[in-house]
């Protein structure tokens, strides 16, 4: 493209960039708040399209022009109060069309480009600061956009430029940036190497951002925050079998007294959704916990919303904690005996044959590990007087039958 051309189209994708919202601090931002901009963006954007998809040469753009179009589709990549159905079909048009012919003259992404990657993301940066990110809700979007496109090996050469922003939009008390902060966090961990997150305690800057949310009751904060914790630690932990006390055990016995004393439904489903990663997470050193754990998860396994969660934990611990024979073999046994027995009594809260099913796997482990112990208890439980034929039956079907007993079932 000729120089007044690129000229020509930097303009028309800076009128594009959606404008700072003064109101950004003093309330929450509405629709009314870009009223002006979605007003004319439509036009604006099939303009700057128009210009874009018309040039003979898309790929030899200007770095500036090419860092520009990145933040202009970033900030239309999904649907927002900013954002018209028209400008997010076109930003995602002209973006795959660039994208395409970049990889085929590059063959790599567009955001594997350090130089364009390093000018995009100083294009952002002003909108990113601490006292800037709260009036420039569209950059927010970008950014997470943008981080979300690159992948393992590459990100934990750029960490440094992009770790900064996540940290910043997670330190709020906005629910939906805190959750924005977290779900870009999550994404580092899961892609930059152990190594790589250890450079100058970056590592530990995460953790400390995490620490700060503990404590958080919304729903959207919980449910991002506690994935960040499992990758985390795995991340550390990976085939540890150490049993020594580490950074992440204050932060487990405090999800697990969150667990124990919540009331509302969404949050314990979200808890008992990640507790078995959180178990498979830690590894043997779990162990330091089972006496919370087995307290929380016996009063989770009875409530319908969480027993097969719940139920997915005692296999991690059986897995995990084999070495604590007897005791872990006696709680979870006493555990599910109390599940048979509540269902039994109340068939119609839960879905039987779903239960029946993961009981008889977590008792196919513990048969597997201890099965003289499952057996002793198979045999007392089935001879006494006292269960009716409606709990034999569940007991029957979850666990195999002793061969000594002489008890017959009608």
């Amino acid at each position: 493209m000729m120089i007044e051309q690129q000229n020509d189209l930097l303009e028309a994708l800076k009128c594009c960039i959606v404008p700072p919202c003064v109101h950004g601090i003093d309330r929450p931002i509405t629709d009314s708040d870009f009223l002006d901009y979605t007003s004319v963006i439509d036009d604006r954007l099939a303009s700057a399209s128009s210009a874009f998809l018309s040039s003979t040469a898309p790929v030899h753009l200007r770095d500036d022009v090419i860092s520009t179009l990145i933040v202009v589709c970033g900030q239309h990549s999904n649907p927002s109060i900013w954002t018209t159905d028209v400008s997010v079909a076109l930003c995602r048009e002209v973006f795959e069309s660039f994208a395409s012919v970049f990889y085929e003259k590059h063959e790599r992404s567009v955001f594997q480009e350090p130089k364009i990657l390093k000018k995009t993301l100083i294009l952002l940066r002003p909108y990113l600061l601490s006292t800037t990110f709260k009036c420039n809700p569209a950059a927010v979007v970008c950014y997470a956009w943008i981080l979300k496109q690159i992948k393992s090996p590459f990100l934990g050469e750029c960490l440094s430029d992009l770790l900064p922003s996540a940290l910043i939009i997670s330190d709020d008390f906005e629910p939906q940036n805190i959750k924005i902060g977290f779900d870009c966090l999550y994404h580092i961990i899961e892609n930059v190497a152990l190594e790589q997150l250890k450079w100058y305690g970056q590592d530990e800057v995460i953790l400390d951002a995490l620490r700060k949310s503990l404590y958080q009751t919304d729903p959207e904060i919980v449910s991002s925050q506690l994935p960040c914790y499992i990758a985390l630690m795995k991340r550390y932990l990976m085939q540890s079998t150490t049993l020594k006390r580490n950074q992440f055990d204050d932060v487990i016995k405090t999800i697990l007294f969150n667990m124990y004393v919540e009331s509302k439904y969404d949050l314990r489903q979200i808890y008992s959704s990640n507790i078995a990663g959180i178990i498979e997470a830690r590894g043997p050193g779990v162990i330091r916990h089972l006496s919370m754990l087995f307290k929380v998860l016996s009063e989770y396994a009875l409530e319908p919303t969480s027993t097969l969660e719940a139920l997915k934990a005692l296999d991690q611990i059986v897995r995990v904690c084999w070495c604590r024979g007897p005791t872990i073999c006696d709680e979870v046994v006493t555990i599910l005996g109390k599940l048979l027995i509540e269902l039994s009594v109340n068939t119609t809260k839960y879905n039987v044959e779903d239960v029946v099913s993961a009981s008889r796997q977590t008792a196919n482990l513990l048969k597997k590990e201890f099965p003289e112990r499952v057996s002793d208890f198979l045999q007392h439980f089935c001879v006494s007087d006292t269960i009716d034929e409606k709990l034999m039956d569940l007991v029957k079907r979850t666990f195999s039958e002793p061969t000594t007993t002489s008890t017959n079932i009608t």
